[in-house]
């Protein structure tokens, strides 16, 4: 029995052993290494039936990568808005628009938003689709960033 303990020993201290310096790298490397989940979307203007958009939010430390697409559906032209946020302050916005003679428009978009000299950074993206009119705003959606 005593040989099959030492031998769990040995190898929980091998583990151990080699797990430590990736350990201490990530403790090591501070705040900019923290990392969060991402944030997908798939948001529409009022009634979802005159264009939306979809994508994903990619959090870094200060800042965040927005990455998909927006649509018109119909002839008029849809915008989606995005605000960036650090609690209740409004730090950054970004719009990204397609208007098609067509019945049917797509545009893809990859940007970062936020303010990469901010301490603490963003820690809130809402975003709105919206058709020409103001009235003709989808629900905002909000990724945090938890």
């Amino acid at each position: 029995m005593n040989g099959n303990l030492s031998a769990v020993s040995a190898l929980v201290t091998v583990l151990v052993l080699a797990a430590a310096p990736s350990a201490l790298a990530s403790t090591e490397a501070g705040p900019s290494a923290a990392s969060w989940a991402n944030d997908p979307f798939d948001v529409c203007s009022k009634d979802c039936v005159l264009g939306g958009a979809w994508g994903t939010v990619i959090w870094g430390n200060r800042t965040a990568t927005v990455q998909g697409g927006v649509a018109d559906w119909t002839t008029v032209g849809t915008t989606v808005h995005f605000e960036a946020f650090a609690g209740s302050t409004k730090i950054d916005t970004e719009s990204r628009g397609v208007v098609n003679s067509s019945a049917y428009g797509e545009k893809p978009y990859n940007f970062v938003i936020g303010n990469p000299d901010l301490p603490g950074g963003i820690d809130r993206v809402r975003i709105t689709v919206c058709t020409p009119s103001p009235t003709n705003c989808g629900q905002q959606f909000n990724a945090v960033r938890n």
